[in-house]
């Protein structure tokens, strides 16, 4: 008789390896900073970005990835808005090391804790592909 049971994977995740596999796992950028603009958290791809690891990132003001102009003129005032509860969304383009320049969405949303205190913001920075496939019409 079958067991009702479901067979038990063969590699058990704690929960941090899960988070950190399925935060590592997608190729949007992503961070965690702290209400002092400093970073808690970066995945793989975000880290790569700025040719670190990341845990070189941790620690770190915003400042020493994106350089203070452009923190002052944009990022300082979006952070704050993210930090007083709002979700921020806007389209730049980032210029890589390679001088390319990459059509990019920000999202920007409060990181909160498990009582639902914001201590900082999430920031995701989604590649703006031209090369997704056409609308289709499956009806």
């Amino acid at each position: 008789m079958p067991s009702s049971k479901q067979s038990e994977p063969s590699l058990q995740l704690t929960a941090n390896e899960l988070a950190s596999t399925a935060l590592n796992s997608i190729e949007d950028r992503l961070v965690i900073t702290d209400e002092n603009y400093n970073c808690l958290l970066s995945n793989i791809a975000n880290a790569q970005f700025y040719d670190r690891t990341p845990e070189e990132m941790v620690g770190r003001h915003v400042t020493e990835f994106i350089g203070n102009e452009r923190y002052l003129k944009r990022e300082k005032q979006q952070h704050e808005c993210a930090l007083s509860g709002a979700r921020i969304e806007y389209n730049i383009k980032v210029i890589d090391r390679s001088n390319n320049s990459i059509p990019t969405r920000i999202i920007m949303e409060p990181f909160r804790d498990q009582i639902g205190a914001v201590r900082g913001v999430v920031i995701q920075h989604q590649v703006l592909q031209s090369n997704l496939l056409p609308f289709m019409d499956f009806m």
